[in-house]
């Protein structure tokens, strides 16, 4: 098979942004065109995602940013089945140990004006004063903080690497 000169849709950056966009449209039924996805580092190594340690939250500030990880908390908990190829899927070990964001004096408005919109929006956020974070965190130095935002569900750690060689393996 020959290359093609001609692609209608050309990514570039297959990292895990790049491959999930090849992904999505490869998966759409209503998309039959051409896709090239464009990565300097042909084995992947050395993209943005392998270097990445695959954080995921919904402490943003923008109800836009918190529906969007909202859905990719769903896509990690799917993953294994939603990008198995042969039956076999990635595990990209997602660990639910929630996020944590401190505050000095000059930043509690703004912690607390965010965590108002993430629950506005579904988040687990919960605003925690100095005590109760020195109960939940008592290994934290806390000189200086004045309050701590805290979502104990939907956010943690995963296998960014792994979650990358899915998207890319069930878009090819």
């Amino acid at each position: 098979m020959g290359v093609a000169n001609h692609y209608d849709i050309v990514v570039i950056g297959g990292a895990a942004m790049g491959s999930a966009v090849a992904h999505f449209l490869s998966s759409d039924p209503s998309f039959d065109g051409s896709l090239l996805v464009v990565e300097p580092d042909p084995t992947y190594e050395r993209s943005a995602t392998a270097r990445s340690w695959g954080g995921i939250r919904q402490q943003f500030s923008t109800p836009e940013n918190i529906r969007m990880s909202r859905f990719g908390i769903e896509f990690l908990r799917k993953a294994h089945e939603l990008l198995a190829v042969d039956g076999e899927g990635p595990d990209v070990a997602f660990r639910e140990n929630g996020y944590l964001f401190l505050a000095s004096p000059a930043g509690v408005g703004q912690l607390e004006t965010n965590t108002k919109v993430q629950l506005n929006e579904g988040a687990a956020t919960k605003l925690m004063p100095p005590r109760d974070i020195a109960e939940e965190f008592p290994w934290l130095n806390l000189e200086g903080i004045s309050m701590a935002a805290f979502g104990p569900y939907n956010e943690g750690w995963f296998d960014a690497y792994s979650l990358l060689r899915g998207l890319r393996r069930k878009a090819e």
